[in-house]
């Protein structure tokens, strides 16, 4: 499950922003309100912090017995978030956690926001970043046609859809099988990327050497090489690895708080023809997502790695 740091200012607001039942309420208000309440009851490991017990009498009360009744993993602690030194967080925090802070300081926001890769929600704005996050706001299934017929979905339109990030997996055993399309298809990637989160990211890259382009050579170096060279050349932020494994596997992207299942790719095409959105908002998803992580990081504790080159470091696969 994700993990949520949320300040009990911002909880309290929450339980006492309860809307109306329907018909005096509207439904999308009661839909938002309950699948948050359900993010935090079943779908997250909960913190509290700067926790002052309510009074019996107070709404906030009976929700917080709802949420510790019969669940592990919610913790209470009695002082303030410790803010990090320019409110950026160090490299050991874990990546697939949620902040709901009581900070009200605009700057501070903006700060929070850009120097990290994590989801930041305020007391003003915490139920639009949940909205967001939760993909309510999206379309969370994307096929070409139907894209084709809304806004020609392509690489440089998938920034839209994606929370920020510091790690990023991309599992394809085909993506360097021809290298007419490799320079196109993996620049319109990382332009995305890039212009999805706002500090430097890790990005692995896992495929299958005996499905690379004859000019390769199977050789993972002349492929590292040739996509620095090229499709690189003009990001400061990804930080590239690319492992070869004989790993079975379909075509996915996996970030902080997100999987994308991707469809095939045409052969006249560098862009997929169809892409699935799966928020870990959703426990199931990732439990899912976990599943897969798992199998890979078992395969690259084992013998089943064939060659790896660059930065190897993909914090997603600490928590599996």
């Amino acid at each position: 499950m994700l993990n949520t740091i949320i300040d009990f200012e911002v909880f309290d607001k929450f339980c006492k922003a309860i809307p109306k039942q329907i018909p005096e309420g509207s439904e999308e208000e009661n839909e938002l309100w309950n699948s948050f309440w359900r993010f935090l009851i079943s779908d997250s490991k909960v913190v509290i912090n700067n926790f002052v017990e309510p009074d019996y009498k107070d709404p906030t009360s009976i929700f917080l017995n709802k949420l510790t009744s019969g669940k592990n993993g919610t913790t209470f602690k009695p002082g303030h978030f410790k803010k990090p030194h320019n409110c950026k967080f160090p490299k050991n925090q874990n990546v697939q956690t949620v902040f709901f802070l009581k900070e009200g300081n605009l700057t501070e926001h903006q700060k929070y926001r850009n120097n990290n890769g994590f989801v930041f929600g305020f007391q003003n704005d915490y139920m639009d970043v949940w909205k967001d996050l939760s993909f309510q706001s999206k379309e969370k299934v994307l096929h070409k046609r139907k894209v084709e017929e809304k806004i020609r979905f392509s690489w440089e339109k998938l920034s839209s859809y994606l929370p920020p990030f510091s790690d990023v997996i991309l599992m394809d055993k085909f993506i360097f099988s021809n290298k007419e399309d490799i320079k196109e298809k993996i620049q319109s990637l990382i332009k995305s990327l890039d212009n999805a989160t706002p500090v430097e990211y890790n990005l692995l890259i896992v495929t299958d050497r005996d499905k690379f382009d004859i000019e390769f050579s199977s050789d993972i170096k002349r492929v590292y090489n040739y996509l620095n060279d090229n499709a690189l050349v003009n990001s400061h932020k990804a930080k590239l690895g690319i492992i070869h494994s004989r790993i079975e596997h379909e075509r996915y992207l996996f970030f902080n708080y997100l999987e994308v299942e991707m469809g095939k790719f045409p052969d006249s095409s560098a862009n997929p023809t169809k892409f699935r959105f799966l928020p870990y908002t959703e426990r199931k998803n990732f439990i899912e997502s976990d599943v897969v992580l798992s199998a890979l990081k078992r395969v690259l504790n084992g013998d089943n790695v064939i060659d790896a080159c660059g930065n190897l470091n993909n914090r997603l696969l600490n928590s599996v």
